[in-house]
């Protein structure tokens, strides 16, 4: 598959475990102008410290924080970042869920059409997130809500952008790759999800 560079843009990939098994967000950035190694290790440890400080607190105590592993988008030799700070932190909820239990929060760009939304799998559910098997709390909605424009502030104040990416449209690849910056996030209901790739084998 041919690559599709992104410009000024990097992928950060926020990974943990839950009960042994990995489990990650990916959040996509862009930075006017374009960035530095310095850029990228100060924004992996920012992303390590909330990580520890903001979402594990919101995560069953069987999910552990392992890395922030930032990469360009750019070309295919590009600038990597990868922190490890906090890394064997746990989270602090009890009743952990499977893991592929979830609940999607929808990323909103304010536009209609496939490429301008994108949707984040939270990591380490627990059954106080949930009212029964199937369905989560406004509480836990509002509690995520909170965090994920708690990190869009951070990432902001460092330089860059939260942005949604498309490398592909009706199918056929782009010569480089569409960014359409995030305005807010929400949710479809409050039946809980299902993310199939977190299924322990």
């Amino acid at each position: 598959m041919a690559f599709i560079p992104v410009l000024n843009t990097v992928e950060a990939h926020l990974r943990f475990t839950q009960g042994g098994a990995p489990a990650e967000n990916v959040v996509h950035l862009e930075r006017t102008g374009g960035y530095t190694q310095s850029d990228l290790d100060t924004l992996s440890l920012a992303l390590a410290d909330f990580a520890a400080d903001d979402m594990l607190p919101v995560m069953h105590n069987q999910t552990v924080f392992v890395e922030v592993y930032v990469k360009g988008m750019a070309s295919q030799a590009d600038l990597q970042s990868t922190d490890t700070t906090h890394a064997g932190e746990s989270g602090a909820v009890s009743l952990p869920q499977a893991a592929n239990v979830s609940k999607a929060f929808t990323l909103r760009s304010g536009l209609t059409g496939r490429s301008q939304r994108g949707r984040m799998f939270w990591i380490g559910m627990s059954s106080n997130f949930l009212t029964n098997p199937n369905t989560v709390t406004q509480g836990f909605v509002d509690d995520v809500i909170g965090i994920l424009e708690a990190l869009k502030a951070l990432v902001e104040a460092l330089g860059w952008v939260w942005v949604i990416v498309s490398k592909y449209t009706n199918g056929a690849p782009r010569t480089t790759g569409q960014k359409t910056p995030i305005a807010g996030f929400g949710v479809s209901g409050l039946d809980a999800d299902s993310m199939r790739s977190r299924l322990l084998s």
